[in-house]
C-alpha cells in the first residue's frame, strides 16, 4: 500500500511545535511511530500531515487526546493528482539582446568554453505531422504515469507500526525536498538554486555566441516543451538549450548548469504566425538529459479546468523585469492569479492599441496575472511555463501553460495570455512518447 503525507503549513516544524491539520484540528509535531492518531490514519489508509524529517522518521502533525476530534475523522475522497491550463505571449514586443554566453560542450558543466563550436548545420525543421488521437480515452494516461514516475525521484519510503497486536509494518511515502520554499510567494522574487529544475533557457546563435531569448520547461529527458513563435524568429532557430541553471552570467551561483544542442524542432501543426492561436512546440534535444537534484522534468497538467482551490499560478523566466528594463541575469518568480478567460477577453477588446484576435481568447488559451497592475511576465519570458504544485507531492510542478503574448508588461487590467496545456496533451503524448 503506498500513502502521501501532505506537509504541514508554509515551513516545516520540528517536534513538539504548535501545528494545525488540514480540517483545522490543532496539534503538535511529533515522530510518527509516537503519534497514534497518525498510526491510526496510516492504517486507514489516510493521510497525516507531515511537519519536517529527522532523518529517515517523519515528524507529524499529531493530534493529542485533548482534542475534542481525537478520533480520526471520517475518510474522505483522495485529491486529485492533476492541476491546470495556460497561455501567455509578449511575442510582438522584441526582446532587447541579453549579453551573449559563451557556448558550453553539450552536456558539459561549468567552467564555460570561451570558443563556440561550430553548429554542425541548421536546426532540422520537419513538417510537422498531424496528431492522432489515441483510442479509447485514453489521452493523458502516459502523461500521468511520466509524472508518477518524475515524482518518485522526490519521494521519500519511511515505515510506520501501526499500534496493533502483531503489526506489519506500513510503508508511507512522502514528498522529499524544502518544502518550506514551495508556498506562493506574493511578488517577483528571484528563485532559489533547484526549486524550478525542470526549466529550461533557450538559445539562439547571435554574434558567434548564444543569446537567451526565451524560455522552456523540461518534460522528458529528450523533449523542452515551449511557445511556437520561439522556434522561428529573427535571430534563427533555437540552437541550444540550458538545464539546470539558475543566473545565466555567473559561475558562483551554485549551479551546474549544462547546454545542449537542439535536434529537431517540432512546433503544433495547426500554428500559424503571425496568429497567436496553437502557440506551442516542442524541441528534440540531441543529448538525454541526466536528471539530477537540480534537473529533473516537470508533470503536464491535463485537467480541462482547475478545481476551486487553485486560484494563482507560478510564472518563471529569465525576461525583464520591466517593459523598460534589461533581461534578468537571475531566474525570476512570480505568483499571477488566474483570470476567468470571459473576462479576459473582454479586457482583451476593451484595451486600445491592442491587436485583435480573429476568434478571442480561445479555450485552449489560459490568462493570468494581476488586475491592478505590477505584476507580469514580460519579454524573454516567452516560451517559459507557469505552473502548480500537485496536492499529493509538494515537490512536483505541474506545467499548466506556456507564455505567449501580451500587451506591455503589468500593466492595469491585461493579464498575459498563455498556451492551455492540457488543450494540448494528445499531441504532446504522440511526439514525446510515441510507441507507449
Amino acid at each position: 500500500m503506498a500513502l502521501l503525507l501532505v506537509a504541514c503549513g508554509a515551513a516545516q516544524r520540528s517536534d513538539g511545535e504548535a501545528c494545525e491539520t488540514r480540517n483545522h484540528l490543532q496539534g503538535e509535531c511529533r515522530a510518527v511511530s509516537k503519534c497514534p492518531w497518525a498510526l491510526e490514519l496510516i492504517k486507514r489508509r489516510e493521510v497525516p500531515e507531515i511537519c519536517s524529517f529527522r532523518g529517515d522518521t517523519a515528524i507529524v502533525c499529531c493530534v493529542g487526546e485533548h482534542s475534542h476530534a481525537a478520533r480520526p475523522p471520517p475518510q474522505l475522497p483522495r485529491p486529485v493528482v492533476g492541476l491546470g491550463d495556460a497561455d501567455v505571449d509578449n511575442s510582438f514586443l522584441r526582446p532587447r539582446p541579453s549579453q551573449l554566453q559563451p557556448l558550453p560542450q553539450p552536456q558539459q558543466p561549468r567552467p564555460r568554453p570561451t570558443s563556440v563550436p561550430p553548429w554542425g548545420g541548421e536546426t532540422a525543421q520537419p513538417q510537422p505531422q498531424p496528431h492522432r488521437p489515441r483510442p479509447g480515452g485514453l489521452a493523458g494516461r502516459i502523461a500521468h504515469e511520466k509524472c508518477r514516475q518524475f515524482s518518485a525521484d522526490v519521494t521519500q519510503t519511511i515505515e510506520a507500526l501501526p499500534l496493533v497486536p502483531n503489526p506489519k509494518p506500513v510503508q508511507v511515502h512522502v514528498p522529499n525536498c524544502d518544502i518550506s520554499r514551495l508556498p506562493l510567494i506574493v511578488g517577483g522574487e528571484n528563485a532559489e538554486l533547484g526549486e524550478f529544475p525542470h526549466m529550461a533557457a533557450i538559445g539562439f546563435a547571435e554574434r558567434g555566441g548564444v543569446a537567451w531569448h526565451c524560455g522552456g520547461s523540461l518534460i522528458s529527458d529528450e523533449f523542452v516543451l515551449t511557445a511556437a513563435h520561439c522556434t522561428s524568429t529573427s535571430h534563427g532557430p533555437p540552437v541550444r538549450v540550458r538545464l539546470g541553471e539558475l543566473n545565466l552570467k555567473s559561475d558562483a551561483d551554485g549551479a551546474s548548469p549544462v547546454d545542449i544542442a537542439v535536434a529537431e524542432v517540432i512546433r503544433h501543426p495547426e500554428y500559424r504566425p503571425p496568429s497567436k492561436y496553437h502557440d506551442i512546440a516542442l524541441l528534440r534535444l540531441a543529448q538525454r538529459a541526466r536528471f539530477g537534484k537540480n534537473l529533473r522534468p516537470a508533470c503536464l497538467y491535463t485537467r480541462p479546468d482547475f478545481p476551486p482551490a487553485i486560484n494563482k499560478t507560478i510564472a518563471t523566466g529569465w525576461g525583464r523585469i520591466d517593459y523598460a528594463e534589461s533581461p534578468s541575469d537571475t531566474l525570476l518568480k512570480v505568483a499571477l492569479d488566474i483570470i476567468d478567460n470571459n473576462l479576459c477577453n473582454e479586457l482583451w477588446r476593451s484595451a486600445s492599441g491592442t491587436r485583435p484576435l480573429a476568434d478571442g481568447i480561445a479555450p485552449t488559451m489560459l490568462c493570468a496575472g494581476v488586475l491592478k497592475g505590477g505584476k507580469d511576465t514580460c519579454q524573454g519570458d516567452s516560451g517559459g511555463p507557469i505552473q502548480i504544485t500537485g496536492p499529493e507531492n509538494k515537490c512536483v510542478y505541474h506545467v499548466v501553460g506556456v507564455t505567449s503574448f501580451g500587451k506591455g508588461c503589468a500593466l492595469k487590467n491585461s493579464p498575459g495570455v498563455y498556451t492551455r496545456v492540457s488543450s494540448y496533451v494528445p499531441w504532446i503524448e504522440s511526439v514525446v512518447w510515441p510507441n507507449e
